[in-house]
């Protein structure tokens, strides 16, 4: 199953829950990533890195929302907590958002960026 036909298979609450957070999400990254866009030759690579973000969190959230109960106890990564949009989105910055290294990493295997 893609990731579209899982998506409507959640639940309302659930994507009512992706469609109310994916607004801010997309803010914040415009805002974060067009910040390190000054530091780039092009924004394609930036919206592209954008586009990718998005992307890997709507996946994550449609996979960890389609798995049953004891299969979400092992994603340690939420600490217990359920997996939210926004929690989901916190793990992404802390493990590649805010290092630079991994960033700078993302950017150069984006089709765009070469």
């Amino acid at each position: 199953m893609n990731p579209e036909m899982q998506f409507n298979s959640l639940s309302k609450e659930k994507r009512l829950e992706w469609e109310k957070q994916i607004v801010a999400l997309c803010r914040y990254y415009l805002f974060r990533y067009t910040l390190l866009s000054i530091k780039e030759a092009s924004l394609l690579p930036v919206f592209s890195l954008l586009y990718q973000s998005i992307e890997w969190i709507y996946t994550a959230f449609v996979f960890i929302n389609t798995v049953s109960d004891e299969e979400k106890k092992q994603f340690s990564c939420f600490f217990g907590e359920e997996p939210s949009v926004l929690r989901i989105a916190v793990f992404f910055s802390k493990e590649l958002e805010h290092d630079e290294g991994n960033i700078r990493n993302l950017l150069y295997f984006l089709p765009l960026f070469n």
